[in-house]
């Protein structure tokens, strides 16, 4: 009994020490996170999209401490603002020409990007870093989640089905045209397919029934996602295509399981090949071609 007991003691501090480890590792990645995504608003995304690439640049295959994030993210800038300042300020013959066009030469540095890499460091003076990266409590520079982009991506994918449920596949849903994904990241477009799958799951019909083929034919003219190279699309797109047997998708489907060995991407899609009607025979036999690869 003393053993048991001392069993069931040994299991509670086990379970509670556990809890407060993925408590602490899932804070840690939240704080950072939020000072990454202020560092951002800080300095504006172009210009802190700059500074991932040389970070990554030059602490790849490395360990990377706060201070060396801090002092790389510093002299960044300091040296990007006093090269583009140079740049600006280097007579040049289209500098020239353009002075004798334009009297308003300050203005245009003023509105160039040497004044936005000017403008960040001095932002970055202001920064308080000690307490950035060591202060207690919440952040009290909390940055704004907003979910915009997604129910951008989610209201199109509402419009598309409504339309499937009218069966009607001779145009788009009403305002919508090709140029309605133009500026879209992989990301929004991963949301707007991700919608329609979410909802073929929630019906109680089968896909096939939800998403007819003809109405997927009339989605791909309209978007061209069959064209699209990017994997994270071509499996959300090929996924729905399987799901609603539309025969056409399975040689894109073959190419792209064979092509790649990333099983994110391989083994769903095999999964659905194999189990469709349109696709068994052909993902057996490619499996047994492609096993030894």
């Amino acid at each position: 009994m003393c053993i048991r007991n001392g069993s069931h003691l040994f299991f509670a501090v086990f379970l509670f020490l556990t809890y407060l480890l993925l408590v602490f590792v899932f804070l840690s990645y939240l704080q950072g996170a939020n000072l990454l995504m202020y560092l951002e608003e800080v300095v504006g995304t172009e210009l802190f999209s700059q500074f991932v690439f040389s970070y990554i640049d030059t602490f790849k295959f490395n360990t990377v401490t706060t201070g060396a994030f801090r002092d790389h993210f510093v002299n960044f800038f300091d040296k990007l603002a006093a090269t583009e300042a140079e740049s600006n300020t280097t007579p040049t013959k289209s500098n020239k020409k353009k002075k004798n066009k334009n009297k308003n030469t300050a203005k245009d540095k003023e509105d160039g990007p040497s004044a936005a890499a000017a403008n960040a460091v001095q932002a970055i003076k202001g920064l308080d870093w000690n307490s950035l990266f060591y202060s207690t409590g919440l952040p009290t520079d909390v940055t704004s989640f907003s979910n915009s982009l997604s129910k951008a991506a989610e209201d199109l994918a509402r419009k598309w089905i409504a339309l499937s449920a009218t069966y009607k596949t001779d145009a788009p849903p009403a305002g919508c045209s090709a140029t309605d994904l133009e500026g879209w990241s992989t990301m929004q477009k991963n949301v707007f397919l991700e919608t329609l799958q979410n909802y073929t799951k929630k019906s109680l019909s089968h896909p096939s029934d939800v998403f007819t083929v003809a109405f997927l034919e009339l989605m791909d003219r309209t978007y061209s996602f069959g064209a699209s190279k990017n994997a994270e699309i071509m499996l959300r797109w090929q996924t729905l295509c399987l799901e609603s047997e539309a025969e056409w998708i399975v040689d894109p489907v073959v190419d792209f399981i064979t092509s790649q060995g990333r099983m994110k991407f391989a083994r769903p899609l095999y999964r659905l090949l194999r189990a469709s009607t349109i696709g068994k025979q052909i993902a057996i036999d490619t499996f047994e071609a492609k096993k030894d690869m």
